[in-house]
């Protein structure tokens, strides 16, 4: 078909991330279709976050309560909850509410911990 094959180690994640900051900063908005809640760190107000599977849409300010954290603390989140798949095993014995405890008090991991 004359289609180069790429070798690079471009995740997809990253290649999302790319396209969502790009459509944002030409003033469009993004609807990210997906399960995975990695992604909806992606969120910005009047994005959307679209489980396609449970046909269920979130908007900025319902992914907080929906996945435990606002989306600008979603990786602050996931690398202290434990994940039982993938290669991220968080912190032993931090389950979903001991993140949302410490960012009431911090604001997010950097600062929990400076402030330890």
């Amino acid at each position: 078909m004359g289609l180069a094959g790429l070798r690079a180690r471009i995740r997809a994640d990253d290649i999302i991330g790319t396209l969502a900051a790009r459509s944002r900063a030409a003033g469009l908005r993004n609807v990210l279709v997906t399960r995975d809640k990695d992604l909806s760190q992606l969120i910005r107000d009047g994005d959307v976050f679209w489980d396609y599977s449970g046909n269920i849409r979130y908007h900025y300010h319902e992914i907080g309560p929906r996945f435990g954290a606002i989306p600008g603390l979603i990786a602050d989140f996931l690398a202290l909850n434990r994940r039982q798949c993938r290669q991220h095993p968080g912190v032993p014995g931090v389950g979903k509410k001991t993140p949302a405890e410490l960012f009431a008090v911090f604001g997010s991991l950097d600062e929990a911990v400076c402030k330890s």
